[in-house]
């Protein structure tokens, strides 16, 4: 009868390789045409959006920037919820903020770059104009 594997430490395989700096990782992969997408989120519990500045990440080669008032049917939301109990009252939950976020990391601008550092320094380049109102 062999013994129980619970409590055991079974050998591992993929440390050799990681140790080596022979691993290979997702973001080591590369293929032509790729786009990366970051996502601008809000600091604030609860605040209305005064306007959101993103002409410095816009003015960067193989950059892309959408908040709501660039995609009309994204600002439009979807219903919620999702498959939620029949009791709980239905809304409209939007999918970039239009006008108010609601709750800290909802989404105000999506950033699409052909390079991923690009990326980084585009969504910084993005400055979002915040009124906080009372959570």
């Amino acid at each position: 009868m062999s013994p129980s594997p619970i409590g055991a430490s079974p050998r591992r395989k993929e440390d050799v390789p990681l140790l080596e700096g022979r691993g290979r990782f997702l973001d080591d992969l590369r293929r032509p045409g790729t786009a990366y997408l970051g996502v601008v989120r809000s600091l604030h519990a609860h605040a209305r959006i005064r306007g959101i500045d993103a002409d410095q990440a816009r003015a960067m080669p193989g950059v892309t920037v959408y908040a709501a008032a660039d995609l009309p049917e994204v600002a439009r939301g979807i219903p919620a919820p999702f498959g939620g109990a029949p009791s709980t009252r239905p809304y409209v939950q939007s999918i970039l903020a239009p006008e108010v976020v609601r709750y800290v990391g909802e989404p105000v601008a999506v950033v699409v770059a052909d390079d991923p550092y690009r990326l980084g320094d585009a969504m910084d380049g993005v400055v979002v104009d915040y009124d906080p109102l009372p959570a």
